[in-house]
């Protein structure tokens, strides 16, 4: 399958792009069916900025002030760590390196009165379609997904089937690839092929017209989108006026704009008087703080919103943050807040996959069991039945990544059979099977347990479980 990725790469190469840009939106884009949204990011910007550095290096000035000592410290290494990891982990999943490859992505939502909106990501930059292809393929298959592929205008799509089910779509070529639902997917490929810019919606174009074309992280959003965030009929009303569209631009290493068109001119000159008004009474609070412990932290808070400025114009108000107090400080203030929360974020994401993988693990042992005489079985049987079941020729009970026992997602698995049965060497009378944190507190919490019983118990501080028999011990709390 990497060879049809190659070979859509010559495709894609020999495809001449009919459309100019749209304020930051790259030409290449164009193909991707929107409706009503419209974000980006210059990545190229992103990775040379000094915003970056600090990031990467875990030394966020402005964060660090803002917090206690040894909590920023802790920041720190668990920031540098986890961006090492990220992007070694999108180079094994994705088969690229999003600081060495990727100059500009940009994703797009489409179907907007369908029951699941359809979305697409085009990434611009430099890409080995093989190797991508690859590594695409072999992490849609640790999910549990089945590829396939069908030509769609002469381009080789590739979509994941998981559940009976298209979920996933990707196409690639040398300078672009394309992912996201197959439908949107496929409509952006015979968009590239007939030279349609399906972006001809005035509404969008106008408001992406009005985005500094050099902003680094950029959305765009047009009542389409904005009219379903209105409450339903008899529904409590939101606390300010929505807007008919909003823009948002960025600058890594400056400020930011955001900018909402109102309904008319007074609706706007009340948003821009509440927005003032709010920012008063944060200044003021924050400057009654002066325990000491917080001092640095107000100190982070006067500045950022010392740097916000408000104008109203007709009916659009904007909202702006200089890149001289506001860059740094609200870079810093969105650090304390957030990546404590992302981390947070990450650990639980990898416990729900642990925890996942071995409810899978005991379905496909029972589906095993009940085709085997009552007997469980080696977890390569599950992933070959037919080395263990002479002329077997149905589906695997799991996929080979579960019975490889790689880590995964944080954890390290290990399974452990009970006492063999009369079927053979590789037939048991209990399993169980269990996922510990490689690296405890950080890319996991818990540990988790799963046996022949079918309940999964959890060790609250990440401790190494280690079952009997095949069963796991009395000591692991089941999870509801």
């Amino acid at each position: 399958m990497g060879q049809r990725f190659a070979a859509t790469a010559l495709l894609f190469a020999s495809v001449a792009q009919a459309q100019s840009s749209a304020g930051p939106l790259p030409a290449e884009a164009q193909v991707l069916p929107a409706e009503g949204f419209l974000m980006g990011m210059d990545t190229k910007a992103l990775f040379a900025s000094q915003t970056w550095a600090q990031l990467e290096s875990g030394q966020i000035v402005s964060a660090s002030e803002a917090l206690p000592k040894d909590q920023a410290e802790k920041m720190q290494v668990e920031l540098r760590d986890n961006i090492a990891k990220g992007l070694a982990e999108a180079e094994q999943t994705l088969g690229l390196r999003p600081d060495r490859d990727v100059d500009r992505v940009a994703m797009v939502v489409g179907d907007l009165g369908a029951k699941e909106p359809a979305v697409g990501m085009i990434a611009v930059g430099r890409f080995d379609a093989a190797k991508i292809g690859a590594a695409l393929e072999a992490s849609q298959k640790a999910a549990g997904a089945t590829p396939a592929h069908r030509d769609v205008e002469g381009a080789p799509l590739f979509v994941w089937n998981k559940g009976g089910k298209a979920d996933f779509a990707a196409s690639i070529g040398a300078g672009s690839i394309i992912l996201g639902t197959p439908g949107m997917v496929e409509r952006a490929l015979q968009n590239r092929a007939r030279k349609v810019n399906a972006l001809a919606s005035p509404s969008l174009l106008a408001l992406l017209k009005s985005v500094r074309p050099d902003a680094g992280l950029w959305v765009v959003a047009d009542s389409a989108v904005l009219e379903k965030a209105k409450p339903a009929p008899g529904a409590p009303p939101p606390p300010f006026p929505l807007p008919r569209s909003v823009t948002l631009a960025a600058q890594f290493d400056g400020g930011i704009e955001i900018a909402g068109e109102m309904a008319d001119e007074a609706t706007a000159k009340n948003f821009a008087d509440l927005i003032r008004g709010g920012i008063a009474m944060g200044r003021m609070q924050a400057a009654q703080q002066t325990a000491t412990p917080e001092q640095a932290q107000q100190k982070a808070m006067m500045d950022f919103l010392s740097s916000i400025e408000i104008q109203q114009q007709a009916r659009t108000v904007r909202i702006s943050s200089s890149g001289t107090g506001g860059g740094a400080a609200g870079v810093g203030l969105v650090a304390a807040i957030a990546i404590p929360s992302l981390l947070r974020a990450r650990v639980s994401a990898n416990e729900s996959a642990a925890i996942g993988d071995i409810r899978t693990v005991i379905s496909a042992e029972a589906a095993w069991s009940s085709s085997n005489k009552g007997a469980y079985g080696d977890l390569g049987c599950l992933a070959e039945p037919k080395t263990c079941k002479a002329g077997y020729t149905g589906p695997e009970f799991i996929d080979a990544s579960l019975s490889s026992l790689a880590d995964r997602s944080g954890y390290k698995r290990a399974f452990f059979p009970g006492k063999p049965t009369k079927l053979g060497a590789k037939a048991y009378r209990a399993f169980a099977y269990t996922a510990t944190p490689v690296e405890a507190g950080k890319t996991g919490v818990r540990s988790f347990c799963g046996d022949s019983s079918g309940v999964v118990c959890a060790d609250p501080k990440g401790a190494a479980i280690t079952p009997v028999a095949g069963a796991c011990p009395a000591t692991c709390a089941a999870l509801p």
